[in-house]
């Protein structure tokens, strides 16, 4: 087994996307930095191990809320230097976008972190309004309303307001400051005002079309005219503090961002020339996150870091304003994105070993009829370092060949069989004679691509990540463990689901998206799990219940100040009863789990085929949704042979439990 001094020939590519979040240690593990200066390690293999041990088994969702203390004061540090360096005069404010991650406690984590500092929230709904009110309680943080509003969520916003809280409705279309004026009309105090504003710049990738013409947000600049027009007839013109603007959820060019900002300090100038009293210029969320470490403008990187994004907001404000003589705003971002992204990862397992393609046997003589069959099982032997080119496009046509004569009855199972190993040998070789050869990338991908194997692993992409699957968005994935070994084995990885898309065939890489993962030669111990990162901005908001797969176990982890590593909370996966019951069929679930779960059957009492099916349902419903590879430990477990805490036979009157129930008694243990 190679073994490689650290940071040689690192597949992983950690070191560019992982600066600040990631590790690999002595011991060739992958550990998360919890705090900065590499004070607080997590190594994510010893938490595997000690996680099995209390009978949690991936996928486990694990998360490390100290990340987003860090990333709140990162940003927070980035301002306050900015507006020292430029000698800006006016205030800054973050608010947290509910939407990225309205999880309780990263809520409350956020709003913890962000208190010092007057950190706010941005809601876009009734829910997150309320959301909202209650988790800030008495913080004078803003409240920034966004999103479509009827007559419920601005009287709502307007009594928050009246009640003390720093709100500020933000409106979207004309049709929005009518409801104020009829609220005034009413005699109910009116809330703080902003107006986004449409924009004609826009961003790049992804989102690009979050602003521009065609956004679906914002007014023109007619629409601002009137409606300064009708707030000034209702003399609520003085309400009108905000101006506001969003470019997109992950900008990743900085330029753009500066040419839209640009264009919103025009607008920003020209209303107040018109005697609009604003005082507080809202940038709007995209501060993006380098998914893949190439510091670029591709749409999972982006080629700029947060003090560039701080500097750029606060000189360019106050250049074109005291240029304009007009006095420098508050400044509010909605960075969302940056400040939970980094704070969760979710750990998988393999499925299975994956066989090994067996090497052809060269037989005596010609072992077919067909000359195909033959010729295959020449080249593996003859193929080397300088004709592997030639002899890989020359087995892709005896392939074909080959298969054309099975179809056609000249050619045995056991023969078709020995070609395609053959054919897999001759990939296989080609690939390593490649490694070491001269040729352009994409030659070299499409290689790799047929040399990889599909990998299954234990978890679905649709509930954990579905922007690898909407967008084909990049996160980083890598091991845990043998870290320090050249991986050898080319993958393709695939998730539980029965769907063709539950499959990742794209990866980060801080030159370009590779379309393989390298995974490390076998065996793998039962330790060898894959870290998917930054999973924390917007993949619990968007997870879906595809194939009724549900939540993964879920462990929140912190480090101590003698860097400790502590298991804070573990939380059960949902069972497959939870789903069903989400789904409408409670009355299923009811039928076979009435409150208690069945006994077993009594010493010497027959075991028939139906009280049986009724356990086992029993012990399916109250189980995990997820594959378990101890499912045999599992059902020894549940039918009383053995205590899988204590390694103790069991009493005849033991529930039939499920690994869910497990945790929760493991946790606290």
């Amino acid at each position: 087994m190679k073994k490689l001094p650290l940071g040689a020939g690192e597949p992983f590519t950690w070191r560019s996307w992982g600066e600040g979040f990631a590790n690999v240690n002595d011991a060739g593990h992958l550990e998360i930095i919890t705090q900065p200066a590499k004070r607080g390690r997590v190594d994510l293999d010893e938490l595997v191990t000690r996680l099995q041990r209390q009978g949690i088994h991936p996928p486990v969702l694990v998360r490390f809320p100290q990340l987003i203390d860090r990333q709140m004061e990162t940003l927070q540090r980035a301002f306050k230097t900015a507006t020292e360096t430029f000698n800006y005069r006016g205030s800054y404010t973050s608010v947290y976008p509910l939407k990225v991650n309205s999880r309780r406690a990263t809520v409350s984590r956020i709003c913890e972190a962000g208190r010092p500092y007057g950190a706010g929230l941005e809601v876009g709904t009734k829910a997150e309004l309320c959301l909202a009110l209650s988790m800030l309680g008495n913080s004078r943080g803003p409240i920034i309303c966004n999103g479509y509003k009827d007559t419920d969520y601005i009287e709502l916003a307007a009594a928050a307001s009246e009640a003390g809280y720093n709100v500020v409705v933000v409106f979207e279309r004309p049709r929005e400051y009518e409801l104020v004026s009829e609220l005034r009309a009413r005699g109910l105090t009116c809330p703080r005002l902003g107006a986004r504003v449409k924009l004609n710049a826009s961003g790049m990738g992804r989102w690009e079309e979050s602003s521009g013409d065609l956004s679906k947000f914002g007014l023109t600049a007619s629409d601002l005219l009137d409606a300064t027009r009708l707030l000034k007839e209702c003399k609520l013109l003085d309400r009108l503090r905000l101006l506001h603007f969003h470019l997109g959820s992950q900008i990743t060019n900085i330029r753009n961002f500066k040419q839209a900002l640009q264009e919103a300090l025009r607008f920003y100038v020209e209303l107040k020339e018109l005697g609009v009293p604003l005082d507080t210029l809202d940038v709007g969320g995209g501060l993006g996150v380098d998914y893949d470490g190439s510091n670029s403008s591709a749409d999972s990187s982006v080629n700029y870091n947060v003090q560039e994004y701080a500097n750029d907001i606060i000189y360019t404000t106050k250049e074109v304003l005291d240029r304009a003589r007009i006095a420098e705003p508050r400044i509010i971002t909605e960075a969302g994105r940056f400040l939970v992204t980094h704070h969760v990862a979710l750990l998988v397992d393999p499925l299975e070993q994956p066989r090994l393609t067996p090497k052809p046997s060269r037989t005596r003589g010609r072992a077919s009829n067909v000359d195909a069959v033959n010729e295959l099982d020449d080249m593996v032997v003859e193929i080397n370092s300088k004709n592997w080119r030639e002899y890989l496009h020359d087995a892709y046509q005896k392939k074909d060949e080959m298969l054309s004569a099975f179809s056609l009855g000249f050619l045995s199972l056991k023969q078709r069989a020995q070609a395609e190993s053959s054919f897999s040998r001759i990939v296989e070789l080609a690939s390593r004679y490649s490694r070491h050869g001269r040729f352009d990338g994409e030659d070299k991908a499409a290689l790799e691509r047929i040399a990889a194997r599909l990998h299954a692993f234990n978890f679905s992409i649709f509930k954990s990540l579905p922007d690898s699957w909407v967008l084909d968005m990049l996160f980083p994935i890598m091991p845990t463990c043998r870290l320090k070994e050249k991986p050898t084995i080319k993958a393709i990885l695939a998730d539980l689901t029965c769907d063709s898309d539950g499959v990742i065939d794209k990866f980060s890489h801080p030159q370009e998206p590779r379309s393989t993962f390298e995974l490390h030669a076998l065996p793998w111990d039962d330790s060898y799990t894959l870290a998917i990162l930054f999973l924390g901005a917007y993949q619990e908001a968007l997870s879906s219940d595809h194939n009724l797969f549900g939540r993964p176990a879920e462990v929140t982890v912190e480090t101590d100040g003698d860097n400790v590593m502590e298991i804070l909370d573990v939380r059960k996966p949902d069972t497959c009863a939870d789903m069903l019951t989400r789904w409408g069929f409670g009355d299923l679930v009811q039928a076979h789990v009435p409150g208690e779960l069945h006994a077993l059957p009594r010493p010497g009492q027959p075991d028939s085929p139906p009280s049986r099916l009724e356990r086992i349902m029993t012990r399916v419903l109250t189980g995990g949704t997820y594959l378990d590879r101890h499912t045999a430990e599992a059902a020894k477990a549940a039918s009383g042979e053995v205590d899988p805490a204590l390694g103790k036979p069991r009493g005849a009157t033991a529930m039939a439990s499920s690994g869910a129930k497990q945790v929760r008694s493991a946790s606290g243990s």
